[in-house]
């Protein structure tokens, strides 16, 4: 009786631990999800953004009717702490090069504002 109290203290915490993880889209999910709405990726890193390559998962760049007169654009860091990508939000949020920011779970998304709303 006395391992209950312990048990579901144990079940909530692993239960939380799920539910931020499943926030965050694994690499090939967010690039299929974008590539299904017409947006094409292009090859970027991290330092490309200011943001730390050690401590980022992978980064996402994609853009849509780069032929047309308004191109629409999206980026998708995703890194490997909720602490970095809070960090991260909070370091570049007033960036001109970054409109939209928003940040859902490990990833921190930016670009033309039907993009973000996407992700």
């Amino acid at each position: 009786m006395k391992r209950l109290p312990l048990l579901v203290c144990a079940a909530a915490v692993l239960l939380c631990a799920a539910l931020f993880s499943a926030c965050t889209g694994e690499e090939g999910e967010v690039r299929e999800k974008y590539a299904r709405e017409g947006f094409v990726s292009y090859a970027c890193t991290a330092d490309d953004f200011g943001a730390d390559a050690e401590q980022t998962d992978f980064v996402y760049y994609g853009v849509k009717g780069a032929n047309t007169a308004s191109p629409a654009f999206v980026c998708v860091i995703t890194f490997g702490s909720l602490d970095a990508a809070s960090a991260y939000e909070e370091d570049h949020s007033g960036d001109a090069d970054k409109p939209n920011m928003r940040r859902a779970g490990r990833a921190v998304i930016f670009g033309d504002k039907s993009a973000v709303d996407m992700y």
